[in-house]
């Protein structure tokens, strides 16, 4: 079961209604700044309550807004619906208040711009077609999904402390224990070996004289009528409190026996992020087999903090995990490298026209087979850099990648001279010019969505 579609209208810049198509497994976002891939990400966090975004809530600038007569006028609701495919007969009875006609789960979410008693904007989450259906809430708490923003602090989610992102791990992966011992009135083996060390500590000669001497200044300051007796030791706590109290520790020496261990605080940002999001996949492998529910990984911008190597071993790693665990990871990037570490299927673009943004999932363009081999093997990091430009050119070899590029721009300053336009170079325009190496034009134009490469014959040349 995957997120395999979502449809937005009147989000942030997405007026007409737009849809999404997602791959089961890796899905990377691509495209220019602007055009729309932390809107797509923000969409499916709203649809599916994501903790951060729904405490967040919506707010006025998540509603379509244009500029008319210098006045700003908002769209009067936002709407989001997504698609939920593969189900498994134990998933369609889970999710039955869901399904469409195609036993799809279908979830939507509407939110309107008129606010109730409590100040927030009126908002209604259904199941399937119907709006008017009831709407069983208990499979939507059971989807995992997980965000990661662009300017993350992974050492602050992993800090300790009630929310840590480490004690929500050690608490799912305890709680069918927990709960056991609880009905049966016991304690877990952390709370019994805390309960045991704090005895034995309160009876150590430094804290034993402590505490007498505490205990007489007291008796001697209010005597015994208003005085009270302490006692120097760990506090009581429950197991919940003991695992928000852990932190996670890191050493760069993985060959040494020696427990040498730094605080998160000494390490890097990049690294950091890696032991973050090393600690969500790990919760996720250790719920696989309680939750037969979509676990959905949502990150923006993966590159941030980490050097070339490590981006393409962590995106390695992060599919091999989505295909393993079945895990469902959407990804949105700037980076052409790592656009050219991944299968072209794994790739959706997104472009700003005129018209508005347009989407176009590669895997939908009708590459045929011999195409697609082609353009896995040699569409690298200095190709992938088509899929940011707003327009591309083609060009045969090193030769031409060098000189159009100056042309261009004695062609462009005689424009500008003449106020045609104020643009002075393809970089300008954000035009790229891509090096196919050999004359290959007929792999690259099917990513065009059914563009194709036609050459004259010699007699209409």
């Amino acid at each position: 079961m995957y997120l395999s579609k979502i449809s937005i209208k009147d989000f942030r810049m997405f007026s007409d209604v737009v849809e999404v198509s997602f791959s089961k497994g890796l899905n990377l976002l691509v495209g220019e700044n602007g055009s729309g891939k932390s809107s797509v990400v923000d969409a499916i966090r709203a649809l599916l309550g994501e903790n951060e975004f729904s405490r967040r809530g919506i707010i006025e600038e998540d509603f379509y807004s244009v500029f008319c007569e210098s006045q700003k006028k908002s769209s009067e609701s936002l709407f989001i619906s997504g698609v939920f495919s593969n189900l498994t007969e134990a998933q369609k009875v889970e999710y039955l208040s869901w399904l469409d006609e195609d036993f799809n789960a279908k979830l939507s979410f509407e939110v309107q711009r008129t606010l109730n008693r409590r100040n927030n904007y009126k908002q209604k989450r259904w199941g399937g077609n119907s709006s008017n259906s009831f709407f069983d809430i208990e499979p939507l708490n059971d989807i995992q999904c997980v965000y990661l923003p662009a300017l993350r602090d992974a050492e602050r989610s992993l800090r300790t402390g009630r929310g840590s992102r480490l004690a929500r791990f050690i608490a799912n992966l305890s709680a069918d224990d927990l709960k056991s011992n609880r009905e049966k009135d016991e304690l877990m083996p952390l709370e019994e070996d805390l309960k045991e060390f704090n005895e034995k500590a309160a009876n150590e000669s430094e804290i034993k004289n402590a505490t007498e001497l505490i205990n007489s200044s007291i008796m001697s300051a209010v005597g015994n009528i208003y005085g009270q007796k302490t006692q120097i030791r760990f506090n009581i706590l429950s197991y919940e409190r003991i695992i928000e109290s852990l932190q996670l520790l890191f050493s760069d020496d993985l060959s040494s026996n020696l427990n040498i261990f730094r605080s998160l605080s000494e390490n890097s940002l990049g690294y950091n992020n890696l032991i973050y999001i090393a600690t969500i996949l790990a919760e996720f492998e250790g719920m696989k087999d309680r939750y037969t529910t979509p676990r959905i990984l949502l990150i923006e911008e993966l590159e941030a903090h980490l050097h070339p190597q490590l981006q393409i071993k962590l995106l390695q790693y992060l599919q091999k995990q989505a295909t393993e665990f079945d895990i469902q990871v959407i990804i949105t990037t700037h980076s052409s490298l790592l656009a050219a570490s991944v299968p072209f299927e794994s790739i959706i673009a997104l472009y700003k026209t005129e018209e508005g943004i347009s989407i176009t999932p590669l895997i939908e363009c009708g590459v045929d087979k011999s195409a697609s081999g082609f353009l896995n093997r040699w569409l690298d990091a200095t190709k992938t850099a088509l899929f940011f430009s707003k327009g591309n050119i083609f060009v045969e070899g090193i030769a031409e990648a060098i000189l159009i590029p100056e042309l261009a721009k004695v062609y462009l300053r005689n424009q500008n001279e003449d106020g045609l336009t104020k643009v002075t170079s393809l970089e300008e325009a954000g035009i790229s010019v891509i090096n196919m190496n050999g004359i290959y034009f007929q792999y690259f134009m099917q990513l065009y969505n059914g563009y194709s490469v036609i050459i004259p014959n010699q007699k209409d040349r």
